[in-house]
């Protein structure tokens, strides 16, 4: 059995990106669902250059697990009820013998545990959850979080969308401008971040995590289409993918669909993803894929009318976080 007194944890550097996408790859083999990102992701200046992406090494050097985290501070705009979230995921080497696997999984968590507390120490106060995410086919891992303190709050579906189908031709209501838009000038990033934030208080973007995705490959293909009253956006809907992925069927993403309060419930978002769709589709994408929470019955129903469907499931698993003393495991 592998010796746990032998596993530490340190922080990622980029020569790591290899073996993580490796093991990324054999876990998402055992576990079909689990989700794949290339080490260009871990660029993103919310992991912090590695402090926020910990890896277990046994005495050989050899990867043996390893935890990404993301902080979420929630906007001072959100509801009371609404928790900072630092979005985390634990996966560990599906080819350790069980024993060994907990093993890493309790060095990782511990890890995870102490950093989790020191940036909830930074935070503007507020209760702070740490949120493990974890598709239902994940059922290993979903029973290691369950017994050392993690609650089910909530579940987000993966929904795909074949562009094979036809794709219905929607008028932009009266009124309402719909354009591409790429955001091209720092006024309009700052635009984009205002009404993207109003819509989604409890998880904002910074100007830095943006100005990092506008630089990815996702966003030199992608673009987005936008809703304007005026001079005012009132929706938009992210469309990208990767352009490095190599597979018979390509898949791009219609993310981040929004649209402010008072312009709801006139079709704004249906005409806006119509329009991601038929980008996608003319830059020879077979799917298009987006997640949404599993509660929200009215974008579930948007999605499903246009074509979308359910494909799997992913499970949020929240632990509270004291910023005051570093949490024991159980």
């Amino acid at each position: 059995m592998l010796d746990m007194r032998h596993v530490t944890v340190r922080p990622y550097d980029p020569a790591d990106g290899v073996a993580v996408l490796a093991l990324q790859l054999c876990y998402a083999a055992r576990y079909p669902g689990a989700q794949v990102v290339g080490p260009d992701v871990y660029a993103h200046p919310g992991f912090e250059g590695g402090r926020n992406i910990l890896c277990a090494v046994d005495e050989a050097g050899v990867l043996r697990g390893y935890a990404p985290f993301f902080p979420g501070a929630a906007d001072a705009a959100a509801g009371a009820d609404i928790p900072h979230r630092l979005w985390a995921a634990l996966k560990t080497d599906p080819d350790l013998p069980v024993e060994a696997a907990r093993s890493v999984a309790d060095v990782l968590l511990e890890a995870l545990l102490t950093r989790a507390a020191e940036v909830t120490a930074a935070l503007p106060p507020r209760r702070t959850e740490l949120t493990l995410e974890c598709v239902a086919t994940e059922k290993p891992a979903i029973a290691y979080a369950l017994s050392h303190g993690f609650v089910h709050r909530a579940s987000a579906y993966a929904m795909t969308r074949d562009l094979a189908e036809p794709i219905d031709v929607v008028p932009a209501p009266v009124g309402i401008d719909v354009c591409e838009w790429k955001m091209a000038s720092p006024d309009e990033r700052d635009a984009y971040l205002n009404a993207r934030n109003a819509a989604f208080p409890e998880s904002p973007w910074t100007r830095d995590g943006l100005d990092y995705f506008m630089t990815s490959p996702h966003w030199a293909v992608g673009t987005t289409f936008a809703a304007f009253d005026g001079s005012y956006l009132v929706g938009n809907v992210m469309v990208y993918w990767d352009p490095n992925r190599v597979s018979e069927r390509r898949g791009g993403y219609t993310e981040e669909i929004f649209t402010l309060v008072p312009w709801r419930g006139r079709g704004i978002a249906r005409c806006l993803i119509i329009r991601g769709l038929e980008y996608l589709r003319a830059h020879g994408l077979h799917e298009a894929h987006l997640q949404v929470r599993a509660t929200n019955e009215g974008a579930l129903g948007l999605y499903t009318s246009l074509g979308y469907r359910v494909m799997s499931e992913t499970l949020h698993l929240a632990r509270e976080i004291s910023p005051h003393s570093v949490p024991s495991q159980r």
